[in-house]
């Protein structure tokens, strides 16, 4: 039977299930990205956070500007399309379909632009954290307003 809530369910023993048929995307961190749910922050008492993110029109997408976040480990994988980040270390780098990407955290980093459509699987351990702005480092190669207007996290 189908969550009457469209959120994810949780039985007696712990599963956590999240249905194609009772799936809702909401408002999140950045205007132009809808995010799901999974239960799986609900499930773990905030340990674990699990969000697939989904853009469809890449023309609405935005450059974030640096920023790192708060929470251990960020780990992203690419169920469709693409996304480019610049870091520290790695320069740009373009992530695709089938791929994935750990950040931990403190890492600073941006993300300049992604694929219409793009889904991504999205998980933050612990399930709370803050995304903090940062100035753009001097080694920067890339100016994320040539990408957009820059829309930090809110």
């Amino acid at each position: 039977m189908a969550d009457q809530t469209m959120q994810p369910s949780k039985d007696s023993s712990g599963i956590v299930y999240s249905s194609l048929e009772d799936m809702k995307f909401d408002a999140g961190r950045r205007s132009w990205i809808k995010y799901r749910n999974l239960g799986i922050r609900d499930a773990t008492d905030g340990a674990v956070s699990a969000t697939i993110m989904h853009i469809d029109d890449a023309s609405s997408s935005k450059p974030t500007g640096w920023h790192y976040h708060t929470a251990p480990m960020q780990f992203n994988y690419i169920i469709e399309g693409w996304v480019k980040f610049e870091f520290p270390d790695l320069g740009v780098v373009t992530v695709k379909a089938g791929e994935s990407i750990m950040i931990p955290g403190g890492i600073i980093h941006q993300e300049l632009c992604s694929s219409e459509p793009l889904r991504l699987l999205e998980v933050f351990a612990p399930a709370a954290f803050e995304t903090v702005a940062v100035e753009r480092p001097t080694w920067s190669k890339e100016d994320a307003a040539a990408y957009g207007t820059v829309e930090p996290a809110q």
